[in-house]
């Protein structure tokens, strides 16, 4: 079953789909030793969960949407989740891992006075940390966020060669 944002999936079958995981967790608690209050969670209110984040999914922009190529100065003016490309410097290289020890990298990427911080998880940390290092310089394509300040999320990053430009 396809996720709730995903426009293609009905409401009701939506609902009906993390219905039946909410009402499969607390035995999955339970089956780890998790002891806690109990989960009551409406119909009604789940069902307009699922209404609203699938709204929120059309308002986005689509996961093969044409990136713009920008500058990090421009970067603050898009919508949250616009697809974007934007070469720079790379500084403060920070490799990590998650709870479950897949490999992520965090890394702020630098072009003449502005800074932007980009996260590299999954696959494109596979394809593409290894070109991140200390004063490298490359592109990344990714959906910018904002929470308490810009972020790139990281779909492509590759090195970037004399015909590209660091914008700004």
């Amino acid at each position: 079953m396809k996720w709730p944002t995903d426009t293609g999936v009905t409401p009701d079958a939506a609902v009906e789909a993390v219905w039946k995981r909410i009402q499969e967790l607390p035995s999955m608690k339970m089956a780890c030793g998790y002891v806690g209050r109990e989960l009551n969670v409406s119909p009604t209110l789940l069902y307009a969960w699922v209404l609203k984040d699938q709204g929120d999914a059309r308002e986005r922009s689509p996961a093969i949407a044409e990136p713009y190529t920008t500058t990090i100065a421009e970067i603050s003016s898009l919508p949250d989740g616009a697809v974007v490309r934007v070469s720079g410097r790379v500084v403060g290289v920070q490799r990590r891992s998650t709870t479950r020890g897949m490999p992520w990298v965090k890394f702020g990427l630098w072009q003449q006075d502005r800074f932007v911080e980009v996260t590299a998880f999954g696959e494109t940390y596979e394809q593409g940390g290894h070109l991140v290092a200390e004063d490298a310089v490359v592109t990344v394509e990714g959906r910018k966020w904002f929470h308490e300040e810009t972020t790139i999320a990281a779909v492509t990053v590759t090195r970037t060669t004399g015909t590209d430009t660091l914008g700004g």
